[in-house]
């Protein structure tokens, strides 16, 4: 265990999305609580990711719904050094300029990067959150390019379709 994030948080992953069968989803909150608690920037993120309801989690699990619990534990996860906190917050529109500034990259890009390497060893959250990144076109913000960026529009649109076909990829995965 442990191979991209903390046991406790590879261990709460597996009862919150991967084997929600077992219904074990409460024991894996608790462990992403006690984890976020003792500076895990990961499981503050996961946790995050608890409480904003059944849109990200299954209710099965029973999790109480609190978007401000949610924003203030992913704005917690940043802080803690998280880059998949990053990745998650700039997805969910959380990635204020002033949370930036607080986060320990030296931009999105480099959060990003974090992220990708789990994602190609093979962890599915990461994958997901990777694959996301190109499906919603985040892409523009990560890499800081907008269609000032190139010369013409043919070389913009050639850069939208490299990025936005790389998210069926990492879905399958």
């Amino acid at each position: 265990m442990g191979r991209c994030f903390s046991d406790a948080v590879e261990q709460a992953l597996r009862y919150i999305y991967y084997d929600m069968r077992t219904g074990q989803g409460q024991e894996g909150m608790k462990l992403l609580q006690k984890a976020s608690a003792e500076g895990d920037g990961d499981a503050s993120c996961i946790l995050a990711r608890c409480y904003c309801g059944r849109q990200y989690v299954w209710r099965g699990h029973e999790f109480p719904e609190d978007d401000n619990m949610a924003k203030k534990l992913m704005h917690l996860s940043i802080e803690q050094g998280s880059a998949l906190g990053v990745m998650v917050a700039l997805r969910s529109g959380l990635l204020t300029p002033a949370v930036q500034r607080k986060m320990p990259f030296a931009n999105i890009k480099e959060a990003f990067d974090q992220v990708l390497r789990k994602a190609e060893d093979g962890d599915a959250f990461c994958q997901y959150t990777i694959g996301n990144s190109y499906f919603w076109e985040d892409f523009y913000r990560i890499q800081d390019k907008g269609k000032s960026s190139f010369a013409t529009n043919e070389e913009y649109r050639a850069y939208q379709i490299e990025n936005i076909s790389k998210c069926e990829d990492w879905f399958w995965k």
